[in-house]
């Protein structure tokens, strides 16, 4: 007997539809929310790339600190202070900047209205005729910047003591406790070196 053949009805087309329109709908929302969460990470990571450039940058410049070695103009010397910092340095060879030696300057300010981490580094001369530097933003939406710096204890044992003032104004820190907080909340903090620096006891 030859079986009969027939198509599909009107309803169960309708109900094919309906179970694939609730099907798409459904994936939809997930396909959105994986987006959403992939957005969101790709933003978190590439914060914490730039977070992580401008306090390597920060350390470098730290790593390579020298002594003043210019007359006593107290606009070129050494500044360590509890929200900002200034220092000579040594910028590699490779770098394309006029003068190996330069005075930099790290500080969270806003410049022409903007937030951020900025860095304004002058090469010997520049700083001697007190020439204006056009400041580097390394780091948008700093509120912040917050150092402390190392001591010995007092007594001789015990842990190291952190303190947000520098004594020694004639030598350089030798470790310095650096924090930046974010508009976003967030707070970086790094400890950084400078070889040649002091550790010393704090002055009584």
């Amino acid at each position: 007997m030859a079986l009969s053949r027939r198509g599909l009805t009107f309803v169960e087309l309708l109900i094919a539809a309906t179970m694939l329109s609730i099907l798409f709908v459904g994936l939809s929302g997930h396909l959105r929310g994986g987006i959403e969460v992939w957005r969101r990470a790709t933003h978190t990571v590439e914060a914490l790339q730039r977070q992580r450039v401008a306090l390597d940058q920060f350390e470098q410049d730290l790593v390579r600190a020298i002594p003043a070695t210019v007359p006593r103009d107290p606009s070129l010397q050494p500044s360590f202070e509890a929200d900002h910092l200034r220092w000579w340095t040594v910028v590699p060879a490779a770098a394309q900047q006029t003068g190996r030696v330069r005075l930099v300057s790290y500080a969270c300010n806003q410049v022409n209205g903007v937030a951020g981490l900025w860095k304004v580094s002058q090469s010997v001369g520049e700083a001697r005729e007190q020439m204006a530097a056009e400041p580097v933003r390394l780091l948008a939406g700093c509120e912040g910047l917050s150092i402390r710096y190392a001591y010995l204890p007092a007594e001789g044992e015990g842990p190291i003591e952190w303190q947000a003032d520098w004594e020694f104004p004639d030598a350089l820190p030798k470790l310095l406790e650096v924090s930046v907080r974010l508009s976003s909340g967030h707070e970086v903090k790094r400890t950084m070196m400078i070889p040649i620096g002091v550790l010393e006891p704090r002055p009584s």
